[in-house]
């Protein structure tokens, strides 16, 4: 398992190069136990949604690519990859529930 700051480090550096031309502003990146109690990085690329939404060519092999590198360099935890709009900062930040149903939150709206 690798220390925090060299896992932000190979995030910010695939992001750079495989997100290149998206509205990118900034990465998070938290350690947490996913529904099966594995461990997993749940990474934030936060992108400024008042512009546009960084494209599917771009997205869909991301978290391929993050986790080569992140495996290479020792990392065991698998990366759970968010796009956040700005203005979706705040559920983004809120403590996350890795067993909450997100289809009855969404219905309940």
């Amino acid at each position: 398992m690798l220390d925090m700051e060299a896992v932000k480090r190979i995030v910010d550096h695939v992001t750079a190069d495989r997100l290149a031309g998206a509205s990118v502003i900034e990465t998070r990146v938290r350690r947490k136990l996913g529904w099966d109690g594995d461990p997993i990085l749940r990474v934030g690329i936060v992108f400024d949604d008042s512009k546009d939404r960084p494209s599917v060519a771009l997205t869909v092999p991301f978290t391929r690519h993050l986790w080569h590198a992140l495996d290479d360099a020792g990392e065991a935890a698998f990366p759970v990859v968010s796009y956040v709009g700005l203005s979706e900062l705040p559920e983004f930040d809120a403590p996350w529930d890795p067993h909450a149903d997100d289809d009855d939150v969404d219905a309940a709206e």
